[in-house]
This record gives C-alpha cells, structure tokens and sequence, in this order.
C-alpha cells in the first residue's frame, strides 16, 4: 500500500519516526487485515524501544494470519521476545517458526546467534551454517556466522570470515552495520564505531535497530554510542533480567 510504502521512506531513509508511526497508523486503520504493514510497524515501534506495543501489533499478525510470521523477514515474535529479556519465550518462538517453515531466514540466524553466545555453539553454528547454505547471497548472514564463531571462541574463523565480509564490501553493497556487528563480537569497540559512523553516514537501514538489539548493550557507557543514537532518534533499550 501507499501509505506503507511512505511510512518505510520515513523510516528506514529519513529516520523521521513520527512521521513513519502516522503513516503506519493510516495504512492499518485503512485495512485492519493489512498484516505487512502490521509487521512493518512493529518494527518501528521496537526500534523506538516500544517492545510491548510492538508485541501488541504482532500477536495482531499472528491472529490473522498465523503462517505470515514464518513467510517474512520482518521482525518476528522471538526477536521481541529477546529484546524484552525474555530468553525462553524467544527461544519457544523461533523454534515454533522452524517447525512451520524450517528455511525460515530470521528465525535460522537469531536462534542460531542466541545459541552461538549463550554456550551452545555447536548448535548455533549448525543453523548459521544452515542459513548461509540457503542464502549465500546475503551479507547479514555471513557478519552473524563470523559473530557466531567470534561468540564461540573460535577467532581464527571469525576473522577469515570478517575478511570475506570486507571484500564483499568493496566490489558490492554491504550495509556496515554488518562488519561493526563481527567486530562488537570480537571486542573491537573502535572499529565498532569507525563502521557504525560509515553506516550513519549512508542511511543505513540496519541502523534503525542498534538502540534496541542486546548486543549493543555493554556500548551505552560510551559517550560515542549515546551520541550515535541522538543522532538518529533513537532511545537505548532498556536492560531487562
């Protein structure tokens, strides 16, 4: 729809948050059923650390269209889960995923991530492996098989793997936000931030979730994060248990 569409230029271009909330609301109540623009607005609201009304907006998706959050790549109920602290309920809820679409692409990298840095490697390695097999052409998926390795010890593979995302980066797009993800992983928090500013830089689309993702936590002491995310208009998650 229309107003969707207006709503992402807001969004993930202009970082005009107000402006993408009225145009979201407005494509909604145009079509209460319009499940993408349900999804699309959820995101927003977590990205703003509204974690309970984003939640709201996707058991509304789920109620209409219970497959439509195994079809998508947008945000998804495990990652709010998480992003409220509630580690179990995201885990139950990337796994329900799984079993309904077992190729599905967000549910295959934040269950194998959660894994990867919660001491079960082996299997989060296992999914990440999986995910970069069935999409190989996608840099997000290797920047979170190289944090994968990185969380679980294994520097060596995470740095060949960096090595690969850096080329990638000079002969194609590659959002950055992807490379200062691996080096937040390896505890490199210069080059975190020397790649989240050429982000910042491009209108990244990944940078509308830095606020809010957990992995970027231990950054909020740092007054070059806090001032990263004035810049955007974006609010620090609150840290919950």
């Amino acid at each position: 729809m229309a107003r969707a569409a207006l709503a992402n230029i807001h969004f993930f271009l202009e970082w005009n948050w107000a402006a993408a909330e009225v145009e979201y609301q407005r494509a909604i109540a145009l079509d209460p059923n319009y499940v993408w623009g349900r999804q699309l607005y959820a995101g927003a609201l977590a990205s703003q650390g509204r974690f309970d009304e984003a939640l709201e907006q996707v058991q509304k998706v789920r109620e209409r269209d219970p497959l439509v959050l195994a079809s998508t790549g947008g945000v998804d109920l495990g990652m709010l889960r998480i992003w409220k602290g509630d580690a179990v309920g995201a885990v139950e809820a990337w796994k329900g995923t799984l079993d309904l679409q077992p190729t599905h692409y967000a549910s295959l990298l934040n269950l194998g991530g959660y894994y990867c840095g919660s001491g079960r490697a082996d299997e989060g390695l296992a999914l990440l492996e999986r995910a970069r097999e069935l999409y190989p052409e996608t840099p997000r998926v290797l920047a979170e098989l190289a944090a994968g390795h990185a969380e679980s010890g294994n520097e060596v593979e995470s740095r060949r793997l960096l090595g690969e995302l850096e080329e990638w980066f000079l002969r194609d797009y590659v959002d950055p936000v992807n490379l200062a993800i691996v080096h937040l992983a390896l505890g490199e928090d210069d080059r975190v931030f020397a790649w989240l500013e050429r982000a910042y830089q491009r209108r990244a689309s990944m940078m509308t979730d830095i606020g809010s993702d957990p992995r970027f936590e231990r950054l909020y002491p740092d007054p070059r994060f806090r001032d990263l995310l004035e810049r955007v208009g974006l609010r620090e998650r609150s840290p919950r248990g």
